[in-house]
């Protein structure tokens, strides 16, 4: 009898890891932890030319962010209750994407423009935090 509820449970517990397995691989890879290389596209457009559509990449994901309690003696000497420390989901690399567009009087008109090459989690920076208050 004891032996029946072991592989019961055993396969309980096997059902419930699939199942958990399963709704993470169906989740989009951006909302995985990590830092993701994604694609948008967007509009480029300069009076007196021809609209178009770029395909860019950015970056984005989760990445680890932690904060621990301070020790007695930083309490004591500097007022310190707690360190946090983030890391923050960022473009590393950048590729040159050149747009050609047609404008008026058969004339061609190049605009440049970043876009992300490779992403990783970097420490964030106040400058990252000021930046996604202006977003």
């Amino acid at each position: 009898m004891q032996w029946c509820k072991v592989v019961l449970t055993l396969m309980s517990l096997s059902v419930c890891l699939c199942s958990l397995f399963a709704t993470a691989q169906q989740r989009p890879y951006w909302e995985r932890s990590g830092c993701h290389l994604v694609g948008y596209s967007t509009l480029v457009q300069i009076p007196g030319c021809h609209k178009t559509r770029v395909d860019m990449n950015a970056c984005r994901g989760y990445c680890v962010t932690y904060t621990l309690l301070s020790t007695f003696n930083q309490i004591v000497s500097n007022n310190i209750r707690y360190s946090s420390r983030g890391t923050c989901c960022a473009i590393g690399d950048t590729h040159d994407v050149i747009v050609i567009l047609a404008c008026e009087n058969n004339e061609q008109k190049s605009v440049t423009y970043k876009s992300a090459a490779s992403c990783s989690c970097t420490l964030c920076t106040q400058e990252d935090a000021s930046q996604l208050n202006n977003v």
